[in-house]
């Protein structure tokens, strides 16, 4: 059995290549945003189930990739957690 774990961008692209969606499926992986707004949710869901420790290391890079200021993240991710059970 695959032991869980993170998988970067690069890696689930490489999986993709190779395998397919099957792969997806049996690592577990969610399947890929079929569009930027889908893309942006799955982001902002995955960061406001961060800790607040963890959150707070990678928001700045989180905030660049996304193309947003620090303070419109935080409101959006707040947003989403508390949606969250």
């Amino acid at each position: 059995m695959v032991a869980a774990r993170k998988w970067s961008a690069e890696q689930k692209r490489m999986i993709d290549e190779c395998t397919g969606p099957e792969a997806r499926k049996a690592l577990k992986l969610p399947p890929e945003p079929k569009n930027d707004a889908e893309a942006l949710e799955a982001t902002l869901i995955r960061l406001a189930a961060l800790s607040p420790l963890q959150f707070d290391r990678v928001r700045k890079a989180e905030a660049k990739a996304l193309g947003v200021q620090l303070g419109t993240l935080d409101c959006e991710v707040e947003k989403n957690a508390r949606r969250q059970p």
